[in-house]
């Protein structure tokens, strides 16, 4: 318990805005909650809560949307931010998949302040005002009078994720500015180096870095878009992703002496093509594109699973899990022929295993040689998995059936040599 208090008062205290605003860009599109042993006996109650982040206690009971949790009013956002980062730091926060969330409505704002207080309910911005809310009863026409018209209903305001979900709202000159602006900082990124994408010299001072960082964050944070209305949204929004992404990556490494030293060092090499050398890795990109391919490829959307991963390995070309599983959709995808997705994939898997070896590359490589029925070579290629990592749970899952299905061949095997010399000896009688 001391350990989760020392941790979680570490983190509390901390002036660290831009590593917080880096840790909430990574939860955009998770759920946070806090689970119900937290609740009662566990690690919790061992800290000092101040009351609005007792009214966030009381929201988190549920699973939430975490951009709905840190603009839901009960604290600025830079508090909440803080707040969960240093609760997530102490084990106590957990987060979970999107689709577990629960819908954050204001009114649950409301009553989790009053049940503490027994006021009425404050927002951070101050009190609201109570809408008056009219009615309107529908009237069919009578004698060739026209009925009233229905009531437009207005439509709540758009998150950083739906913005531009409204096509009843005009394109402004303001959405096409920043819209113009995204897309100009997207391309200006690719190949740049990390100085580069914060707009510095390499050498910059630490309040200098610190500065660039915040004025980019205002700038290309994704929930800048809310309420927008743009002409490709999806695209725009994740794009923002993408550009605050690198940006986050760019602060956490020119922030640290030894990675920036190894940074500069990569770029007087001509190692990186800010340099005139090859193409940069962005790890940070590229594993953002590689879960979005996952989700893709658990719900068989291979179209745009394909598409990620090939993202992926453009970002990060040196990870051999990007380029695998980019190979095992490429073969799931039946609108090619059989043998020839079959040969792509293998020559594809083979290359990476002999350049990087990887458990999941020798395992996919399993799988496509035993969808083929040679299921001995396969089970040379799920083992090499496991030694290359014992725990691969998927190659040793394989290995146990193919030596399952062994012992049972060699068992009949036996039988029917018993059986058949049986039968010899009472013919000769």
């Amino acid at each position: 318990m001391a350990d989760a208090e020392y941790i979680y008062n570490k983190y509390r205290s901390a002036d660290d805005e831009p590593g917080d605003a880096a840790w909430a860009a990574r939860l955009g599109k998770r759920a946070v909650w806090l689970p119900d042993e937290e609740l009662t006996n566990g690690k919790l109650h061992q800290l000092e809560l101040k009351p609005e982040e007792q009214v966030l206690v009381r929201l988190l009971r549920l699973p939430r949307r975490y951009s709905e949790v840190e603009g839901c009013g009960a604290m600025p956002p830079v508090d909440v931010r803080r707040f969960l980062r240093a609760l997530h730091a102490a084990d106590v926060l957990e987060t979970q998949e999107l689709e577990k969330a629960r819908a954050l409505v204001p009114v649950e704002v409301k009553r989790a302040r009053e049940a503490l207080t027994g006021a009425p309910a404050e927002t951070a911005a101050g009190p609201r005002p109570r809408a008056r809310l009219r009615g309107q009863v529908y009237r069919p026409p009578i004698d060739g009078q026209p009925a009233a018209a229905m009531p437009e209903l207005s439509r709540p305001t758009a998150t950083s994720r739906d913005a531009g979900a409204s096509p009843s709202k005009p394109i402004s000159d303001e959405d096409r500015a920043i819209e113009r602006e995204i897309n100009e900082a997207y391309k200006a990124q690719k190949n740049a180096d990390h100085f580069r994408v914060m707009g510095l010299e390499r050498d910059a001072t630490s309040d200098e870095l610190k500065k660039a960082y915040f004025d980019l964050a205002r700038r290309f944070h994704p929930d800048r878009i809310a309420g927008h209305n743009f002409g490709n949204p999806e695209q725009v929004a994740e794009r923002f992703e993408q550009v605050f992404a690198r940006i986050s990556e760019a602060y956490r490494v020119l922030q640290d002496p030894d990675q920036r030293a190894a940074h500069v060092a990569e770029i007087e090499s001509g190692a990186l093509a800010g340099a005139g050398g090859n193409r940069q890795r962005r790890p940070q990109e590229a594993s953002l594109q590689h879960k979005k391919g996952l989700v893709f490829l658990h719900k068989k959307e291979l179209d745009q699973a394909i598409r990620m991963f090939q993202m992926a390995t453009d970002l990060d070309p040196v990870d051999p899990t990007y380029g695998t599983y980019l190979a095992w959709a490429r073969y799931l995808d039946e609108r090619t022929p059989k043998l020839e997705r079959e040969q792509q994939a293998r020559e594809a898997l083979e290359a990476l295993l002999k350049k990087t070896p990887s458990a999941d590359t020798a395992y996919f490589l399993g799988m496509v040689v035993k969808l083929s029925g040679n299921e001995k070579t396969a089970l040379r290629y799920f083992r090499h998995a496991t030694e290359l990592n014992p725990s691969h749970n998927d190659a040793l899952r394989e290995v146990r059936l193919a030596e399952l299905r062994a012992e049972r061949a060699r068992q009949a095997d036996t039988g029917l040599r018993k059986e058949g010399g049986l039968i010899d000896r009472l013919l000769k009688r």
